[in-house]
């Protein structure tokens, strides 16, 4: 009978292990878990150990570890306080959360481009590059 739930079904818990690895990729440059096989990855994951490097923060460390956490049910987002518990982590504190959800903060980094870009052009543009064929 096929009516019964997967063993190992995801839940929302898998978007903050996400947030966790993001975290890691962009503040170290590597990934949290690599080897040369998929297996000795998952190995790695299964374990629980995240090798942190030392030029991250205590904060960063610590906000990564409890995102990375194997035990969805520990994990940092999916225990009390959800989202909120994220967002009051230490490693946010000078973050103006107010400010980014009411769309008020500047971008941290503009590119320089001498090219404007209007709406349009830009779905003309995702347009024509799906069907591979050159903007007007």
């Amino acid at each position: 009978m096929l009516t019964s739930k997967p063993r190992h079904s995801h839940d929302w818990a898998v978007d903050y292990w996400a947030l966790g690895v993001l975290l890691f990729e962009m503040t170290s440059g590597r990934e949290p878990f690599a080897a040369k096989s998929p297996m000795e990855v998952y190995k790695q994951i299964v374990s629980g150990h995240v090798d942190i490097p030392t030029a991250f923060s205590s904060t960063l460390a610590d906000l990564i570890v409890k995102l990375l956490n194997t035990s969805k049910s520990k994990r940092l987002g999916r225990t009390m306080g959800g989202g909120g518990a994220v967002m009051q982590h230490r490693w946010y504190s000078d973050f103006d959360w107010d400010a980014y959800l009411e769309r008020k903060m500047d971008a941290p980094l503009r590119p320089k481009t001498s090219e404007t870009f209007s709406e349009e052009s830009v779905v003309s543009r995702r347009i024509c590059f799906s069907l591979d064929i050159e903007p007007i």
